[in-house]
């Protein structure tokens, strides 16, 4: 028996048609925890990470295992890096910096996960 969280995300796989795999895979999970999330801080990350893979600001095809995007309090940060190449000490600075400009942020890596499945 076909659910309506299966009618939307059918819906939604059909809108998202232009997007790589990866990127589908990854919009399909972040919806489905949003739907779920409890916290407030997570899901305006959550959502606007995927307004950025909906209307293209951000993809993952053809982004190597380790590279993230950062969003704070619901807005993209930064583009694509390698996560590895940037150190702790930056990573604090620029929380730090944020949190003086929006006080209830969090911080969120995309891809969360790190994975590309």
């Amino acid at each position: 028996m076909a659910t309506a969280l299966d009618s939307t995300t059918a819906k939604l796989k059909a809108l998202n048609i232009n997007l790589s795999p990866p990127t589908q895979t990854r919009l399909e999970h972040l919806k489905n925890e949003t739907l779920a999330s409890k916290d407030p801080k997570d899901k305006v990350n959550r959502l606007a990470v995927i307004a950025a893979y909906e209307n293209g600001d951000i993809d993952l095809a053809g982004q190597p295992l380790g590279h993230v995007c950062i969003f704070w309090g619901g807005v993209r940060k930064t583009g694509w890096f390698e996560l590895p190449n940037f150190g702790h000490d930056d990573v604090l600075q620029l929380a730090m910096k944020w949190k003086s400009e929006n006080s209830v942020g969090r911080m969120w890596f995309e891809p969360f996960s790190g994975s590309r499945s």
